[in-house]
């Protein structure tokens, strides 16, 4: 709901989108409200408000790095994986807009072969941003490493997936939020198992913030029919590829209505127009925008 200040500073733009009128150290700017927010932006905002600013108001393009290049090369093979395991399995895989559906059992699974995995992984590498050739090669081989020992750890336990690439979209208090789930598999017992790809450090244990993104898919696979109807959803997985580390949990109905709650103050902190800076020493270290930022430490 919009209070009498809100409505004060908001007017509606011929696409119905709210235009949101804020004032900061600049001077007065308009934007337009998204109509979904993405887990990336939500996550901006909650590192530094200032940041959100840059990012997607004011839109301010910022330099690829290698980490990104990696992680969206390490995706994409994986995705070409499973959706070719599919086809040797006469599964079919579902199209954005069509429901998933429960994959039948089968006894002995068809997976591609290693060989089959790594030249997915070169079709699909990404060469650009890595600081200089030798950082480029050092990272292609090390991603071929780290498939192989994927492929290993999982040669005789492979699932079908029930879904990739599962795109959703839920109303979280007066916002809507979307996403896109990496995987889900369905178990033996019929409920579901979410995957979230990582190439980061691994981690065992995990903070509050670590747990946010697959509490959201929770949500989402606990309230649409498109992954309801598949099963209750049982574990929340973030696969740290690079140490072949899995890391599970279940978000219960406490961390579910805090992670809510979280996402409506984040969401009214953006509607509200508050983009003041809050820097600090690791988060203006490793922000895009240290250099132009007048606010870093």
């Amino acid at each position: 709901m919009i209070t009498t200040a809100q409505q004060h500073n908001s007017t509606i733009g011929n696409s119905g989108s709210s235009l949101i009128t804020s004032q900061s150290n600049e001077g007065k700017f308009q934007y337009e409200l998204p109509k979904s927010f993405s887990f990336s932006q939500i996550r901006s905002y909650q590192t530094c408000p200032y940041q959100y600013k840059l990012s997607h108001i004011l839109k301010i393009p910022t330099k690829g790095n290698s980490s990104f290049s990696f992680g969206d090369t390490m995706h994409k093979t994986l995705q070409k994986f499973y959706e070719r395991m599919k086809e040797l399995n006469n599964v079919s895989q579902t199209s954005l807009f069509e429901m998933p559906q429960a994959v039948e059992k089968i006894k002995d699974v068809t997976a591609p072969t290693m060989g089959e995995l790594i030249a997915m992984y070169e079709e699909s590498w990404i060469p650009d941003w890595y600081k200089n050739k030798k950082q480029r090669e050092d990272y292609f081989e090390k991603g071929k490493e780290i498939l192989k020992i994927f492929y290993i750890s999982q040669k005789d336990n492979w699932i079908i997936p029930a879904v990739l690439e599962g795109w959703f979209r839920i109303k979280v208090g007066d916002y809507l939020v979307n996403g896109r789930i990496d995987r889900v598999d369905q178990l033996a017992d019929g409920s579901l198992e979410i995957f979230d790809y990582k190439t980061g450090k691994g981690k065992e244990k995990l903070s509050s913030d670590d747990k946010d993104q697959l509490l959201i898919y929770q949500i989402a696979a606990q309230s649409l029919p498109e992954y309801k109807d598949l099963g209750n959803t049982s574990k929340l997985t973030f696969y740290y590829l690079n140490d072949n580390l899995q890391t599970s949990f279940l978000g219960t109905d406490k961390e579910l209505e805090k992670i809510n709650d979280k996402i409506i103050k984040t969401l009214d902190g953006i509607k509200s127009g508050d983009f003041v800076a809050t820097p600090n020493k690791f988060t203006c270290e490793y922000c895009d925008y240290r250099e132009i930022c007048d606010y870093r430490v």
